[in-house]
């Protein structure tokens, strides 16, 4: 789930600088994880998020992680999880329009990953459940300059998509075949993931954001996430989907 963007530089800012991010929020879960039942389940997630990013004069590397943490329900049958999952991004993106237009666009390659765990209170057996996903694939953004309020914002959309992808699911097949020593390692278990294209991924992320200017060079963020997935690795495909809405801080570093 991560989300790269970059503004046009910025008079007085440097040719390099260097921001960190803190922000929080909440999420909406939803999801069908065919591993443990086939109905929907879905809840109020609590959320975190940190990353850093260095800007130059025409590209952007930036690192985020965000954190998710609360709990999912099946109305049907009254069914509840706990869950924690995180998504991490990193990108390298190049400004592909002239600096001084109005639209600014970028795009380049992607390193995302995501990884959750879920405990479901009613199971007796085989009650807790995971993904694990890292992937290579493509991001893109676009950012403009406004005015609004008698305020002078920086608006944007960023859209990343996995190509290659290694993933990681519980099979609940049956015993793992291993010895009892192997059993406490993540051996057995990792001799199930799989590596592909869209079949073990098919994802996308999209970020909005509202960006207000503070003084030497800081800013106050409101970020919109939509994160969707399908994935059939395992034996058990899953179905998932994260809405979040964040307050973030970037604080300027270098001078």
């Amino acid at each position: 789930m991560f989300a790269w963007t970059s503004a046009a530089q910025e008079p007085g800012v440097p040719k390099r600088a260097v921001r960190l991010q803190i922000g929080v929020g909440a999420g909406w879960e939803t999801y069908r994880d065919l591993a443990m039942s086939p109905l929907l389940y879905e809840g109020i997630q609590g959320a975190a998020g940190i990353g850093i990013e260095v800007e130059g004069a025409r590209v952007l590397h930036r690192m985020e992680g965000l954190f998710f943490f609360g709990n999912t329900t099946a109305q049907r049958i009254g069914g509840t999880t706990e869950n924690l999952a995180f998504m991490f991004s990193g990108s390298h993106l190049r400004r592909l329009s002239p600096v001084d237009t109005k639209w600014q666009w970028h795009a380049g390659p992607a390193l995302s990953s995501w990884g959750s765990l879920r405990y479901h209170r009613s199971l007796v057996n085989s009650n807790y459940f995971y993904d694990l996903f890292i992937s290579l694939g493509a991001t893109g953004s676009v950012e403009r300059e406004l005015r609004f309020l008698r305020r002078n914002w920086r608006a944007g959309w960023q859209l990343s998509v996995p190509v290659l992808s290694w993933g990681l699911r519980p099979s609940y097949s049956g015993l793992v075949a291993a010895t009892p020593d192997e059993e406490e390692t993540p051996a057995p278990y990792l001799e199930e993931a799989r590596v592909g294209a869209f079949g073990v991924l098919t994802r996308v992320n999209s970020r909005l954001h509202l960006t207000y200017a503070l003084p030497h060079a800081n800013h106050l963020s409101l970020v919109y996430h939509w994160d969707m997935f399908r994935s059939d690795a395992g034996r058990h495909p899953i179905s998932h989907a994260m809405q979040a809405l964040q307050l973030n801080l970037s604080v300027k570093l270098s001078r």
